[in-house]
């Protein structure tokens, strides 16, 4: 379910990205991390899949490893 990255709060105390503004940096670099299939923009709003977004960075930290 895409969710608006604007006042963006986590549903979980302890869940990343934990502020609105690590989820924009996230956003503006997402080319560059792998994470442009979580993010969508739809005329000027920026939405975003949290449960896609956790998938893909567990996906990256175990190929890390």
């Amino acid at each position: 379910m895409l969710r608006p990255i604007r006042n963006y709060r986590p549903d979980t105390p302890g869940r990343y990205p934990n502020s609105e503004y690590q989820l924009r940096h996230l956003w503006r670099n997402r080319h560059a991390n792998g994470l442009a299939p979580a993010f969508a923009q739809v005329g000027a709003r920026v939405l975003f899949d949290p449960d896609r977004l956790e998938a893909l960075l567990l996906e990256q930290s175990r190929s890390a490893a």
